[in-house]
């Protein structure tokens, strides 16, 4: 019948909805865009995907392992500081010992014991050979140093009558002040006990001395470790054999060299 009225059907054009016959044609969205949503849609999922792999690779990276116990483990304080966690924070434990709670004794010579004293707030010092005490520390043979022109005198020895020379005895330190050379016979000087005694004396019959003089306390009892003749010509004096063992009944003072016994 169209073709008879002369008119020319209508062509369908790409992409155009189909026209329903009850009515004219209704497009829908919602079918045409949903590829396109769906393509969005598919793309951030990817990309948030992305993201969340490499924060989990970085995180990985910077925080050790909850498998193994780690002390490193560390927070940012609002300074910008980096300070330990609470939760992993231990006390530090050192292996030294203890310091002692009481300041070191002196040095002491043998036979003395440095005892501490808690009301007064420091050692006294006991003598074990004589049970004496004192306060004060005695010398310390081992803390002083002998003098380099400070001899020791190996026998009695007497001159001649007239000579400008010194009587010395056995034991008795001296002190030189003057030699020639080392080669000297003879040498000036004076016993440590009577400085303003001066005379010569032979080189022969000094020797250095192994230790220091001392002060020796009362009541002290000593080992004889040297024998010793007294003198005949002069009184006073007490000869002791090697062994014997004798008792200071005087103190004395050092440098000197005699003992009251």
């Amino acid at each position: 019948a169209a073709k008879a009225n002369g008119a020319v059907p209508a062509q369908r054009i790409p992409g155009m909805p189909t026209v329903d016959k009850k009515g004219p044609a209704t497009a829908k969205p919602h079918q045409t865009q949903q590829p396109i949503q769906l393509a969005a849609q598919q793309t951030q999922q990817r990309q948030a995907q992305k993201q969340q792999e490499i924060q989990s690779e970085s995180t990985n990276q910077q925080v050790p392992s909850t498998t193994q116990p780690t002390n490193h483990t560390q927070q940012q304080n609002e300074n910008g500081y980096v300070q330990p966690t609470s939760q992993t924070q231990q006390p530090v434990r050192s292996l030294a010992p203890p310091p002692p709670s009481l300041p070191p004794p002196p040095r002491l010579p043998d036979d003395w014991e440095a005892v501490w004293n808690e009301e007064a707030g420091k050692y006294y010092f006991w003598h074990r050979s004589s049970g004496t005490t004192q306060w004060e520390p005695p010398d310390d043979p081992a803390a002083s140093t002998i003098p380099e022109f400070e001899f020791v005198c190996t026998q009695h020895w007497r001159p001649q009558p007239g000579q400008p020379c010194l009587r010395v005895f056995q034991g008795e330190r001296l002190h030189v002040t003057w030699s020639e050379d080392a080669q000297s016979s003879w040498v000036y000087g004076h016993t440590v006990d009577e400085p303003d005694k001066l005379g010569y004396f032979p080189s022969a019959i000094l020797k250095k001395p192994v230790r220091c003089s001392i002060s020796r306390p009362v009541g002290a009892i000593f080992h004889v470790e040297e024998a010793f003749e007294a003198p005949e010509e002069v009184g006073g004096y007490l000869g002791i054999r090697l062994g014997d063992r004798v008792k200071i009944l005087f103190e004395v003072k050092a440098p000197s060299a005699w003992a009251y016994v």
